[in-house]
């Protein structure tokens, strides 16, 4: 980003859709970012940047998803509410809030005459004045149909129907009991994987032991013992909380 902005500022964008590092992928964001705020003439493909908008409202609707089926799962049957699922929906509902900001930080590359940054403060850390505000300022910032589905995340209403709202970009599938946790062992995110791979064994599922065999085969370093081990039996089951490390 210390780069002449017309080179820099091409590179950063191209490289966003194809980077498969989180972490990475919120530095470019970032670099993007203080790209525009030095050199707010600079040219940024718009196409580009709504087709990551829409990516991340898919990603970010997707995460609601999987947290609503872990929670209606473990009010159906409560055996499945263990330390460790709980460590899988705190983990979830993080990666809802990094998508989040994501979003508004895309916003501000896309429509650089609103400030996003403070519609963003506002709706996540001011009082209902700043959250009313920014609301407003919301509607009159944003087209059709980012609009309808965003702002419908925003509403306080039952996370169902939250999900309705972003419909466009994220259609829900019903799941059983195994085909969600399947589902969530093919996630990118790797402590996401990890997590759900205790929550596998401590739950008894031999149906997935061969994919996590597989997620051990391809992980490496620290990763690798932590798939280890979760193919190993658990001698008390739920009673050890998993460790994780929220990353953007």
């Amino acid at each position: 980003s210390r780069f002449p902005a017309e080179k820099a500022a091409p590179v950063l964008l191209q490289r966003l859709p194809v980077e498969t590092h989180g972490t990475i992928r919120y530095k470019l964001l970032r670099a993007l970012g203080a790209v525009r705020v030095r050199n707010p003439e600079v040219k940024l493909d718009h196409d580009l940047l709504e087709q990551l908008i829409q990516r991340t409202m898919t990603r970010l609707f997707q995460m609601i998803e999987f947290r609503v089926q872990l929670e209606r799962q473990e009010s159906d049957d409560p055996a499945w509410r263990t330390p460790v699922s709980e460590d899988v929906r705190d983990l979830l509902r993080s990666k809802e809030l990094h998508a989040t900001e994501r979003l508004f930080r895309l916003f501000s590359l896309r429509f650089p005459n609103e400030d996003f940054r403070r519609i963003h403060r506002g709706l996540t850390a001011g009082g209902r004045s700043a959250l009313a505000s920014s609301r407003e300022l919301l509607e009159n910032a944003l087209p059709s149909p980012i609009r309808e589905a965003i702002l419908g995340y925003l509403d306080d209403v039952p996370d169902a129907r939250r999900l309705a709202a972003g419909s466009r970009y994220h259609r829900a599938t019903q799941r059983s009991p195994r085909e969600l946790l399947q589902a969530l062992l093919e996630e990118p995110s790797l402590h996401l994987r990890c997590l759900v791979a205790h929550h596998v064994k401590e739950m008894n599922i031999p149906e997935s032991e061969e994919r996590i065999h597989s997620l051990c085969e391809r992980a490496q370093s620290a990763m690798k013992d932590v798939f280890r081990r979760s193919l190993e039996p658990l001698k008390t089951p739920g009673a050890t909380r998993a460790f994780v490390v929220p990353i953007r």
